[in-house]
């Protein structure tokens, strides 16, 4: 439901707001509790689509947007590291 919620916000909401939001979800990413994690990761799959489609709608790329993605790509390298743990739990 939380994941529908935020595909229907952004699908309706200025797209300006993702650099905003994208802070918060790292944050939330290094939370120590595991159901917050996995809500983000849900979250940033459907994320990660909106995200490429407001940079490829831009007639040319900010700054605002370059940090927006390098935080992206970031919090996917960071979920690709907690994929390969070793606890596997």
């Amino acid at each position: 439901m939380t994941n529908f919620l935020i595909i229907l916000f952004f699908s309706k909401v200025d797209q300006e707001l993702l650099p905003k939001v994208m802070h918060s979800l790292q944050l939330l990413l290094g939370d120590t509790s595991i159901a917050v994690q996995k809500r983000v990761i849900q979250a940033l799959t459907q994320l990660y689509k909106t995200t490429l489609l407001w940079l490829a709608r831009a007639n040319s790329v900010t700054d605002l947007m370059e940090r927006t993605w390098n935080m992206l790509t970031q919090m996917k390298s960071q979920i690709a590291k907690m994929i390969d743990h070793d606890n596997d739990g």
